[in-house]
């Protein structure tokens, strides 16, 4: 999969949330992590919960261009109930 993102919008991101896309990035490769398509009104989004690493667990929201390439457009730290469904399931 071919994962792209504005550099701009990762500055943004990485102001507000403390994440940048290169890391964020590893949660969308990664088998393990949650994901789910969202119906949102401006199109589809994909969201993905998962681990970069054993620290924390993050909110990863993407857009898809094409097949097989993703956009990421947002990451945050997970919200407490976000990880505590990503516990969860993957128990």
């Amino acid at each position: 999969m071919e994962i792209t993102w504005d550099d701009r919008k990762e500055a943004e991101n990485i102001k507000k949330h403390g994440v940048d896309f290169d890391e964020a990035s590893t949660v969308i490769l990664n088998p393990r992590s949650l994901f789910r398509l969202n119906n949102h009104s401006s199109g589809t989004r994909f969201e993905y919960i998962g681990h970069p690493d054993r620290q924390r667990t993050l909110f990863v929201v993407t857009v898809e261009k094409y097949d097989n390439h993703a956009r990421i457009i947002s990451a945050r730290e997970a919200e407490p109930h976000e990880r505590k469904k990503y516990e969860d399931e993957k128990q």
